[in-house]
């Protein structure tokens, strides 16, 4: 039987911002997920690089999270107090983690140094934290993403924003029951113009 991931069990108010994140429905935020959208064509992935800085990084989560200057104050603030919840439950400290460790747990899962006697207080502790984190991270992209070129419009897509938030929402649904559902732009599109109405198949 299936059972939901760890932090989907911690109700909180922001928490769609961790599920699109973890869903990679954030295509216009991540430079790597870019391709997503179904609005512009796919790169190799090696020059997908950060849109926030000029350092010609690869801007995948690691970078976006962790060494993106232009996100640096805020990771700053929520490994202090990630830190703090790791010594809590005598679990390795955040400055020994690889960058690799340090995503997974922004994404919100227990590190692999905790205890399973602790998960549960560990989510408790971390998981609204990390809503918060994901909400921020969110707000300040959405001020620093570039405008997108001038383009023809896709009629499915860009007018009509309401299809966009189904097609999300339906993913996301998707993915707390356990499904992968349409993760492919082709799929999205045909879906997309066949109404609001359609369900995804």
């Amino acid at each position: 039987m299936y059972k939901p991931a760890p932090y989907l069990s911690i109700h909180h108010g922001h928490a769609l911002d961790l599920i699109r994140l973890r869903t990679q429905a954030w295509p216009q935020y991540i430079p790597t997920h870019l391709h997503f959208s179904g609005r512009i064509g796919r790169q190799e992935y090696q020059h997908r690089h950060c849109v926030y800085c000029h350092q010609q990084a690869l801007g995948d989560e690691t970078h976006i999270f962790l060494r993106c200057p232009a996100t640096a104050s805020l990771i700053g603030e929520t490994a202090t107090q990630i830190n703090k919840i790791l010594r809590l439950f005598d679990a390795l400290p955040w400055s020994s983690l690889t960058d690799a460790q340090r995503v997974s747990i922004l994404l919100g899962n227990p590190p692999l140094s905790l205890l399973k006697k602790y998960t549960k207080g560990w989510m408790q502790e971390c998981v609204p934290l990390l809503h918060t984190y994901t909400t921020k991270l969110r707000s300040l992209l959405v001020t620093l993403v570039p405008s997108p070129p001038s383009e023809p419009e896709d009629d499915a897509i860009s007018t009509c924003p309401t299809k966009c938030m189904s097609y999300a929402g339906a993913m996301e649904r998707r993915a707390i029951r356990g499904h992968h559902g349409m993760s492919d732009p082709e799929s999205a599109l045909v879906w997309l113009r066949k109404g609001p109405g359609a369900i995804p198949g």
